[in-house]
C-alpha cells in the first residue's frame, strides 16, 4: 500500500500535469530494494494469477483495481480541463495507456533494466500525451 498511497498523492495532487507525470516517473524509479520493498508490483501480479485465488481476494482485487483506475481517470479529466491535456484522447484511452506504460516500466525494472532505460522509456511514452 506504500507505493499505491504514493501514486494517489500524485493522482489528487493540484500540480501542472506534467509535473505530476514526472512524479510518476520518480515514483516507478524508486530504489525499492532501500525501502525494504521487493520489485514489482503485488496488484499486478494477483490480477495475473486471479484464477489461483479465493473470492474474498478477487474481490480485494477489483475494488483496488477500479479505485486506482478511477483516480486515474479523474486526474486525467482535471488535466483535460485546465488545457494541461488534449481533449483529442478520450479519458478511459489515456488511463489505460498511462497504466500499461507504468506496468511496462514496473515489469522492465523488476527484469533487471537499469533506471536510465526505464526513465527513457518513459519519457518517450509520456511524449505522446503532451
Amino acid at each position: 500500500m506504500v507505493i499505491l498511497s504514493q501514486l494517489y498523492q500524485i493522482f489528487e495532487g493540484d500540480q501542472p500535469f506534467d509535473d505530476a507525470l514526472a512524479a510518476l516517473t520518480d515514483l516507478v524509479l524508486q530504489d525499492r530494494q532501500k525501502m525494504d520493498l521487493p520489485l514489482g508490483c503485488l496488484l499486478q501480479k494477483m490480477r495475473g494469477c486471479r484464477k489461483e485465488l479465493g473470492p474474498k481476494t478477487n474481490d480485494v482485487i477489483d475494488a483496488t483495481s477500479i479505485g486506482t483506475h478511477s483516480r486515474l481517470k479523474d486526474w486525467v479529466e482535471r488535466a483535460k480541463h485546465n488545457g494541461q491535456l488534449s481533449e483529442d484522447i478520450s479519458t478511459e484511452t489515456a488511463a489505460i495507456y498511462i497504466d500499461a506504460q507504468v506496468s511496462s516500466a514496473i515489469m522492465m525494472q523488476e527484469t533487471g533494466a537499469s533506471k536510465t532505460q526505464i526513465s527513457e522509456f518513459l519519457n518517450i511514452a509520456f511524449k505522446g500525451l503532451k
